[in-house]
């Protein structure tokens, strides 16, 4: 189950939502009304009409869109926009909303705005937020995981892979790609022969290069060694350079966060990725992972 967020007048996340069945095409609406300019009966009769009016142009997004595969499902809420599409997956349980991007900045292919950064920090299930080049077949997309650590690490990169590969499904092209560094490496210069760190850097690359591909087994994903990319340096660092360099449509990453208890603080590399690339990006949570935002009782 797929729900779309209208946030901007363009066809870009309903096009792409249509594209998974079934799917709920949202916009949440927010306007302020002044009780001292408009009695309560005046009000409440202007915010029903804007809302008919809104899901009125949300049926023609969708007539124009042609036959579908399955029925779209328009449900427009009234609120704060994050808030009332994180509501609305913790109600119909959800598994992806995607959002389309702001717009462009001057410096980056699309601007994050804060809707969408607060989806990515307290939606429960992964937020797609979709620019140009984002939609249709042919995509070319880039899983970049952290195949090392804990159980919950492994896991989100299994989720990673597996929703990457969905999205390059129809022609497109997967890759995959770590960050890595070998530990006190630096320190280590003033310590060690130049051959025995040459061996130590050379063997922290190649256990990181068997955790890649440990990653895409267990994801049941065969990936051509030429798509397995191994990057040294800080993941904030090397990803958007990696995004550039591949002609990236599409990235799919986690977030760094605390797992288990309500709220979520996404991580500082995460964030200044999804600041820095000129891409769509897919922002899958952690298994635990538990949204701030509460039903109304």
């Amino acid at each position: 189950r797929t729900i779309s967020s209208q946030g901007v007048p363009q066809r870009t996340s309903i096009s792409t939502g249509v594209l998974v069945s079934p799917r709920l095409a949202t916009r949440a609406c927010r306007r302020s009304c002044s009780a001292s300019s408009r009695s309560l009966r005046t009000s409440v009769s202007w915010a029903f009409g804007e809302r008919q009016a809104e899901h009125e142009r949300l049926q023609a997004r969708v007539a124009s869109l042609g036959e579908t595969s399955a029925p779209v499902e328009i449900e427009v809420r009234w609120g704060t926009p994050w808030l009332e599409i994180v509501r609305t997956v913790l109600a119909r349980k959800h598994d992806l909303v995607i959002k389309a991007a702001e717009g462009a900045s001057r410096t980056q292919g699309l601007f994050f705005g804060s809707t969408a950064l607060h989806l990515i920090r307290k939606c429960p299930c992964p937020v797609w937020v979709v620019g140009r080049g984002g939609v249709g077949p042919g995509r070319r997309v880039l899983a970049a995981i952290d195949p090392e650590g804990d159980e919950v690490r492994s896991a989100v990169a299994e989720d990673i892979l597996g929703l990457a590969d969905s999205l390059a499904q129809g022609g497109g092209e997967l890759h995959a790609v770590t960050a890595w560094r070998a530990a006190g490496e630096t320190l280590l210069r003033n310590r060690m022969r130049a051959g025995d760190l040459a061996g130590y850097v050379e063997a922290e690359r190649q256990a990181s290069l068997a955790g890649l591909e440990r990653s895409a087994a267990a994801a049941g994903i065969a990936l051509l060694p030429e798509n397995l990319h191994l990057k040294k340096g800080e993941a904030a660092d090397v990803l958007p350079r990696l995004v550039e360099e591949l002609g990236i449509d599409v990235l799919v990453m986690g977030s760094m966060g605390r797992v288990g208890i309500a709220g979520f603080l996404i991580g500082e590399t995460a964030e200044a990725i999804i600041r820095s690339v000129r891409c769509s990006v897919m922002v899958v949570k952690p298994p635990g992972f538990v949204s701030p935002v509460e039903l109304p009782a």
